[in-house]
């Protein structure tokens, strides 16, 4: 295969945009264009970075090399890589690993030392302007890799810190509202990475400042989500049912987006904890305050504080799974499947619940070899993200003990084993 096929192939696999792409290398969107449509050759520092990139464990660089000897089948003496946007790639892989170490640090205390020099009060300008920047980071957390985001989010929370410091009246509970969302994205990409200490003291941060800016339904937003995060940690069932009435009383139980998240939340731990009835119970109230919301956050898929169908039933296929309801845990599934995207950390939660009701109703080899084939198509983003590992390791858990040892229930262990 050519370099420009298996580079289309690996894009449209991971879920990736040119754009995307671009961004990572980083490069000009222009030239991933022209590399993808096989209009220009790759110099092997761009095919090794592509190769890095796309996880394609050196096949990128085999196939360019290959193209550059049936390009060129004779030797030649002059210098390959002297383009003018090979020397671009080269500058800007320079300026990458310079942002990437000790320089990046320095770079960004210069930076915050020249924005303190501006010393006029917050304004209804900078409102709007951190108001944009926050629900830029919602639909970044929604569909990119987590590492990619979050040193960009944990540096303009340490600015918007300093905004609030400076402002008063309606400015300051604006800011104090963006600030309040920037702090429970950060948890939600640390508890993604596998710090949930880190991430629940980003948790408290994030609830104590939307209190503060008197936003109760970003409250209760915040703590739904985190009550529902916390059910993918060790001991999580019970912090998710204390998180999950607060929240519900922080809004009186009114139906809005932190009250689904609430009811999402309290229906999955009751699951877990085999008080079934009470979880199908929450399972109803979910789908009545979800019925109830507006439009705009039913809608707002792109956004991670969005409401969109998808999470209703991702709740009930893993509610329905812990209950047994092995018909209606397969419709909730296939629903999901269809309203996730290909790429996207739910939906290989969701083949993982899967996994788990195959298990659960007997089929115990079919549902290894399905954790299986998941996880090894899986983009490596996704793969080693902890949330969707944690579903995995709960699915394999349903295996009884007497079969354990069969040889797909092996396999899937032992994948799932080299990627934690």
């Amino acid at each position: 295969m050519d370099f420009a096929t298996l580079m289309r192939d690996l894009m449209r696999e991971q879920g990736m945009t040119g754009r995307g792409v671009s961004r990572m290398v980083p490069c000009d969107q222009a030239l991933i264009s022209r590399l993808a449509g096989g209009r220009q050759r790759p110099s092997a520092q761009m095919a090794g970075r592509l190769d890095d990139v796309l996880g394609a464990g050196g096949r990128l660089v085999e196939a360019a090399r290959l193209d550059h000897v049936v390009a060129r089948p004779g030797a030649c003496w002059w210098p390959s890589g002297g383009s003018e946007d090979n020397e671009d790639v080269n500058r800007r892989t320079m300026l990458a690993a310079m942002m990437a170490g000790p320089f990046a640090l320095e770079l960004e205390r210069v930076r915050r030392h020249l924005d303190g020099v501006a010393l006029a009060p917050a304004s209804d300008r900078d409102a709007d302007e951190w108001e944009r920047v926050a629900a830029l980071y919602a639909r970044e957390v929604a569909c990119s890799p987590h590492a990619r985001y979050l040193p960009h989010l944990l540096a303009d929370a340490g600015e918007i810190t300093a905004r609030v410091m400076s402002a008063s009246g309606v400015v300051r509970a604006r800011l104090l509202r963006s600030a309040a969302q920037m702090a429970a994205l950060a948890a939600m990409g640390l508890s993604a990475l596998g710090e949930p200490m880190t991430a629940a003291r980003w948790w408290r941060t994030a609830a104590r400042v939307a209190g503060e800016a008197g936003d109760c339904e970003l409250t209760a937003l915040i703590l739904g989500r985190h009550a529902v995060l916390a059910l993918y940690e060790l001991g999580g069932d019970a912090v998710a049912l204390t998180l999950s009435g607060d929240a519900l009383a922080a809004v009186g139980g009114r139906a809005c987006a932190g009250a689904a998240s609430a009811h999402a939340a309290r229906a999955q731990a009751y699951g877990r904890l085999g008080r079934h009835d009470d979880a199908l119970a929450a399972l109803a109230d979910l789908e009545r305050a979800w019925r109830q919301l507006p439009a705009a956050d039913v809608s707002a898929a792109d956004s991670v504080w969005g409401q969109p169908e998808r999470r209703v039933r991702h709740t009930q296929s893993w509610t329905l799974t812990q209950a047994g309801q092995v018909g209606a845990a397969l419709a909730a599934q296939d629903a999901a499947f269809e309203l996730y995207p290909e790429s996207h950390g739910g939906r290989a939660q969701v083949q993982m619940h899967r996994v788990e009701t195959l298990i659960r109703s007997g089929d115990v080899d079919g549902g290894a070899a399905y954790c299986v084939t998941v996880l090894t198509a899986l983009p490596v983003t996704w793969r080693e993200n902890a949330l969707v590992l944690s579903a995995a390791r709960s699915a394999l858990a349903a295996i009884p003990a007497a079969l354990s040892e069969r040889r797909p229930a092996r396999e899937a262990r032992e994948l799932l084993t080299g990627q934690s």
